[in-house]
């Protein structure tokens, strides 16, 4: 798989419940950076000449468009909540009108780009693909697009291989997304990633994992070392418990990461990798 990067969003803690160790993370200056272009954004058209403060229509607004839930923008615009990676490139895609988040970067305020420079790094590799969020609801809606697109992120897919697996439906979708420079020709019998380089939302990230997961993840070979590796675990654990979790899982994450991004590294292996802590709740 390519860069894509692992976002949580369970970081995304009330202040006041989140203990003193655990908020060092998070600048406070960040904090009101986001909360002051918010508040500029939601009181810019007010409703009425008598309303004070933001307006709840242009928040509600937002929410739907940037697919952020109007208690988090709330939560944000209150400094009670310290933003992502990924939340913060919804919220200024949005406050600045901006698809592309390599053309986005360089417009960000000083301190949410320098935040997203070390959180968010396949933003600062030099090229000439786009890199938009807004059609990632076309490969979420079609797990088949999905899993081709995923294939191609590993290097060149041959057109066979595909008809293969996929039959003449699957080259009907190679077609369609080499249309949306999704997808390229690299040869007259092989495709790979286009122009256009999808920004990962979070829903596309648990999409991809599921999908990859439930069609090449071999159990059989569980059983013998070196093919593949399982690890499953429950337990009810305390709130500094859970958040060491987090950070074990986010560090063992980006050290693969940073082993595969070395040339001695690239192979003929395409592998995939699928990483989730999340809690069990009775009401979701």
């Amino acid at each position: 798989m390519y860069e894509w990067q692992e976002f949580r969003s369970s970081l995304e803690t009330p202040k006041r419940t989140t203990p003193r160790r655990a908020r060092t993370r998070r600048s406070p200056t960040l904090m009101a950076q986001v909360a002051a272009d918010l508040a500029a954004y939601l009181t810019a058209s007010k409703e009425s000449d008598h309303q004070s403060g933001p307006s709840p229509r242009r928040l509600n607004f937002m929410a739907r468009k940037t697919g952020l839930h109007a208690e988090t923008l709330h939560r944000l615009l209150q400094q009670q909540t310290s933003p992502t990676a990924v939340t913060l490139l919804k919220i200024y895609r949005h406050l600045l009108g901006v698809q592309d988040d390599r053309e986005l970067l360089p417009r960000l305020p000083e301190l949410a780009r320098g935040f997203l420079k070390t959180q968010h790094p396949i933003l600062m590799q030099e090229s000439r693909r786009s890199l938009r969020e807004d059609l990632a609801e076309k490969l979420i809606a079609n797990p088949v697009a999905l899993e081709i697109y995923l294939w191609c992120g590993t290097g060149p897919v041959k057109r066979s291989a595909l008809r293969a697996r996929f039959g003449v439906y699957g080259l009907q979708i190679v077609d369609d997304l080499i249309h949306d420079q999704i997808l390229m020709e690299v040869s007259a019998h092989e495709v790979a990633w286009g122009q256009v380089e999808i920004s990962p939302t979070l829903e596309l990230l648990h999409r991809a994992g599921l999908r990859l997961a439930e069609q090449y993840v071999r159990p059989h070979l569980g059983y013998e070392t070196s093919h593949n590796h399982f690890g499953f675990f429950v337990e009810a654990l305390s709130h500094e418990a859970y958040q060491a979790w987090l950070k074990i899982d986010a560090e063992a994450y980006r050290q693969k990461i940073e082993l595969a991004q070395k040339p001695q590294s690239r192979g003929q292996i395409r592998s995939f990798t699928y990483s989730v802590v999340d809690q069990i709740s009775e009401s979701l």
